[in-house]
């Protein structure tokens, strides 16, 4: 059912789960946390979780490549740019390959630590939010602050969820990268309560394409409350107008 205010009713399978992988490969690789009681404590597990993101981003970011490279082929031959001069369309394709290759740099490296069972090779940095288990998002995004040890910048991942009947944010990120990720973020990272709740919700809607929302608590969203959201959410796919403040813009308790 879609519902009018934001977002659509999802069972929660279908909603949380990537579809990037056949099922044997996801039931090899993730065996442990699907299997197993969830422990964030076990490296192992932690590592998995953040795996699971790398490899949705990196299957997300090259099929944007391969699909904005196939459109600017076909305006090509249609003759609606020249293949021969620079043009919009063609830098916009060549952007598109850069960022999937910056992926995939770093989806390498989890890769090489995966086969090695290196799984101190990524850090990690948990937030525990007490306000119960409704919020889930898994997600990849850079950090906007040069990598130290590949091209381009370091990459963080997000991945929120239930835990222990509260909620966890968890960033993620290679070794390397750990100062990158905590010049980023980690003003998050230490913000008191509430206002680090904010803060985490404006991170998720700016930077996670997809994210769980218990009905029970969707439901408790005002029309305006809701509207803020979709409107931040959507702006953020364009331009920087999700850097305004509103306290609306709030994910884990409805805001009256």
């Amino acid at each position: 059912m879609v519902r009018p205010q934001f977002g659509f009713s999802v069972g929660r399978k279908d909603a949380s789960t990537f579809t990037g992988l056949c099922g044997r490969h996801d039931q090899v690789l993730f065996e442990p946390v699907e299997k197993q009681q969830l422990r964030l404590s076990d490296s192992q597990h932690a590592f998995l979780l953040a795996n699971r993101a790398v490899l949705k981003e990196n299957h997300a970011s090259l099929k944007a490549g391969i699909d904005v490279q196939s459109t600017y082929l076909r305006g090509g031959n249609a003759g609606l740019w020249s293949r021969d001069e620079p043009s919009a369309a063609g830098m916009m394709a060549v952007q598109k390959m850069a960022a999937a290759f910056f992926v995939d740099q770093v989806a390498v490296e989890f890769g090489k630590a995966y086969l090695l069972g290196s799984w101190d090779r990524v850090r990690h940095q948990i937030l525990t939010l007490d306000v119960g288990a409704t919020l889930a998002a898994s997600s990849m995004f850079s950090t906007g602050v040069e990598s130290r040890f590949g091209d381009g910048a370091a990459f963080v991942c997000l991945n929120v969820l239930p835990y222990e009947g509260l909620t966890v944010a968890m960033f993620s990120f290679l070794s390397d990268d750990e100062a990158p990720a905590e010049s980023a973020f980690g003003h998050i990272w230490t913000a008191p309560g509430h206002y680090q709740q904010y803060l985490l919700s404006k991170l998720i809607l700016a930077k996670c394409e997809n994210l769980v929302i218990a009905p029970k608590l969707f439901d408790a969203f005002s029309n305006e409350q809701s509207e803020a959201i979709r409107a931040y959410y959507e702006s953020s796919t364009y331009d920087d107008a999700h850097e305004r403040d509103d306290a609306r813009l709030y994910l884990f308790a409805a805001v009256h």
